[in-house]
C-alpha cells in the first residue's frame, strides 16, 4: 500500500474509518432511523459518541441514548 501524499486530503472510506480505529460494526436502530455503523471498540454506545456511517461515507455524532444497538456478525 501506498503512503498518502500529504498534499491532497485523503477521501473518507470505511477504509480510512478502519484504519482509523473504528473497527466494531454494529446497527442502530430507533422508530425513525437505521444506521449501519463503525465505531470503535471501546465506544460507550449510551453516552454520546463519533462513529463511521458507511452509507453516507461520512463521521457522524450519534446520541445512544436514543438508539438500541446490535453488532454485526463477522462473516
Amino acid at each position: 500500500m501506498s503512503a498518502h501524499d500529504g498534499i491532497t486530503p485523503g477521501l473518507p472510506s470505511d477504509n480510512g474509518a478502519v484504519m482509523a480505529g473504528y473497527t466494531r460494526e454494529v446497527f442502530a436502530r430507533n422508530a425513525t432511523a437505521d444506521l449501519h455503523l463503525l465505531v470503535k471498540p471501546d465506544a460507550n454506545l449510551g453516552c454520546l459518541f463519533r462513529a463511521w456511517c458507511t452509507d453516507e461515507q461520512e463521521y457522524v455524532l450519534v446520541c445512544g441514548w436514543a438508539f438500541e444497538f446490535e453488532d454485526v456478525p463477522p462473516e
